[in-house]
């Protein structure tokens, strides 16, 4: 390359002062026909969460349709900025869109081979570990033919349940046909959805969720189940409801079975991270065994499928303090790192009353990680390793 050409800019850039603080502009983008100009945009075109996965704010939504009408008339109408968007998201955390594309697909009732054809099709949360024993959280997949033998899962940072690394993410072509199964189970006369609709009801349906708040400080974790004991009246209206719509051998202490009448568990969130507020964690717990005694008082089993950021939160009237919410569930990296600062709380916690020795908390969390492996991994454990009750909610021996 000679030195002239080295020094060559395009015409509409060649008299920009860089030293200055004026911005360069690229002039010839207006004279661009509709479909080069979109092309260009989609390459800062995010969707909703993407950028922030707690934030429903993006540049396709909120920027560049106020740009100018151009703008607007480009991106607005244009399916494909959408579908994109949709796609880098399942392919970068399949943990909580893959699933949510595929509960669309199986909420429509379409048998497509990308969804689970099975008696609950529901959200399944499974929990490995990889080599250095770090938990991960995947969404659990059966294979194309059906046999139970053949589960597989997805992981977003390409580990499997039985340790070790694997390509995780689904390739892009089963991404697309994901996509596309989606939109047809959504089609109205025969006409498929478009992706925009799709992403709507992914977000509606399965990013964000809304329901009652039992609110009390607390360890959990991802498929863990424990016991509570609910006697406050707020809580009593609170599991009443829950339970309202399943049959009423379900709420007799019957552990709660899916089939085909009943396609998934009763859900509520549980506020165990305080102070209870928005933009504070808390978890999705499904409902597995439920006893409602006569005088309203309840005993339930639980089983944290999902952690979600506090989005909004409202006391309900005339009901005794209970709040709703609603939040919006976290990635599999934030998930891990919630998990990761409670052990260290909890290994805070153990060292302090002498079980293991105050010092390198790394050290700490593994020795914790082995005692609670150990002890079966369930509950919050007090120096003789049994199961700790609480004041308010107690925790059921």
């Amino acid at each position: 390359m000679n030195a002239s050409a080295a020094e060559w800019r395009p015409g509409g850039l060649k008299n920009i002062d860089h030293d200055s603080k004026r911005p360069e502009t690229f002039y010839q983008f207006s004279s661009l026909d509709d479909d080069l100009a979109t092309l260009a945009l989609s390459f800062v075109s995010d969707v909703p969460f993407e950028i922030d996965e707690a934030n429903s704010r993006s540049n396709l939504t909120h920027v560049i349709p106020l740009v100018s009408k151009r703008f607007h008339g480009l991106v607005s109408p244009n399916d494909f900025l959408w579908k994109d968007g949709l796609a880098r998201l399942v392919k970068k955390e399949p943990y909580v869109w893959h699933a949510g594309v595929n509960k669309i697909i199986s909420s429509a009732g379409d048998q497509v081979s990308e969804t689970r054809n099975n008696n609950n099709e529901r959200e399944r949360i499974g929990v490995g570990a990889t080599n250095d024993g770090e938990r991960v959280f995947v969404v659990a997949e059966r294979a194309d033919d059906g046999n139970d033998d053949n589960d597989k899962a997805e992981a977003s940072d390409g580990a499997t349940p039985g340790g070790g690394s694997a390509q995780a993410r689904a390739p892009e072509q089963s991404i697309d046909k994901l996509i596309d199964n989606a939109c047809k189970s959504l089609s109205v006369d025969g006409i498929a959805s478009s992706c925009q609709r799709l992403f709507r009801e992914v977000v509606s349906k399965h990013i964000r969720f809304t329901g009652p708040i039992f609110y009390m400080p607390g360890n959990v974790r991802i498929g863990e189940e424990f016991g509570l004991h609910f006697f406050e009246p707020r809580y009593r209206l609170l599991i009443s409801e829950v339970m309202a719509p399943f049959p009423v051998n379900f709420r007799r202490g019957d552990p709660i079975q899916l089939d085909s009448r009943v396609r998934e568990f009763p859900k509520f969130i549980y506020g165990h991270s305080p102070p209870l507020q928005p933009g504070a964690p808390a978890c999705i717990v499904e409902v597995r065994q439920c006893l409602i005694n006569p005088n309203g008082t309840a005993d339930v089993f639980l089983c944290p499928t999902s952690y979600i950021w506090m989005e909004q939160l409202w006391e309900r009237p005339n009901s005794g303090a209970l709040y709703e919410g609603r939040g919006i569930r976290m990635t599999s990296p934030s998930s891990r790192a919630l998990e990761r600062q409670t052990m260290e709380a909890e290994a805070r916690r153990i060292a302090e009353q002498g079980m293991f020795p105050v010092g390198d908390h790394t050290e700490i969390v593994q020795a914790l990680l082995q005692h609670l492996s150990d002890h079966g991994g369930n509950g919050h454990f007090d120096e003789e390793g049994n199961d700790e009750e609480e004041d308010a909610e107690h925790v059921m021996s």
